[in-house]
């Protein structure tokens, strides 16, 4: 027989078909013939044909009136359906990317909304230890005006007019500690406010 003349089914009788139909007392063949199946693999959706072979009786067989053929097993059929079943699968499969594709989008918009709010939280927080950091400062400094950074470095106008005019006011300096800010006059002298060393001018 023409393998593909009867829907993908060759009919051979061979030493174990003749072994059956005397055993059956009726003629039985081996029918060799295609079953296609869906097989994905990775993602990636195919449709293949396994070959198969049984043995069959004359009453098993199905006639195509249109064709006049005569055949086991449908191959054309199963090669439509597997094609169909491919087709629903491969749309499937794409549906579910396109899935997994927009909660990815929404995961890693999450992400970034939380990580946005954390980042405006930390300068909040930041802000307000400045803030705290700042009115604590100015409160010692109420306490403590010769803490206070000043025009006149914590001098008495008088002194700082004095040294101002000779011009050694901005290079005032302790000796003994570096102290170039906070100072405190009594009559002419000059004073540090940080080590009290008498500073000269």
């Amino acid at each position: 027989d023409i393998f593909y003349a009867n829907c993908s089914n060759a009919f051979v009788f061979d030493g174990e078909a003749n072994s059956a139909s005397e055993e059956a007392g009726k003629l039985i063949l081996k029918c060799h013939y295609h079953r296609f199946e869906v097989v994905e693999l990775s993602g990636t959706v195919s449709v293949v044909a396994r070959e198969e072979c049984c043995l069959v009786s004359l009453s098993e067989l199905t006639y195509d009136h249109q064709a006049g053929k005569l055949y086991y097993f449908d191959s054309n059929s199963s090669e439509l359906k597997a094609n169909e079943d491919a087709g629903q699968l491969k749309e499937l499969l794409a549906e579910k990317k396109r899935k997994e594709y927009a909660e990815l989008q929404a995961k890693q918009a999450l992400e970034r909304k939380i990580r946005e709010e954390e980042r405006l939280r930390r300068e909040a927080e930041n802000e307000k230890i400045a803030q705290q950091l700042k009115s604590t400062l100015s409160s010692v400094s109420r306490h403590y005006p010769w803490e206070r950074t000043s025009k006149n470095k914590g001098l008495s106008d008088r002194i700082y007019q004095t040294l101002n005019k000779n011009k050694v006011f901005e290079n005032l300096c302790c000796n003994k500690c570096g102290n170039t800010e906070r100072f405190r006059d009594i009559a002419c002298f000059v004073y540090c406010s940080d080590c009290n060393s008498e500073v000269k001018y």
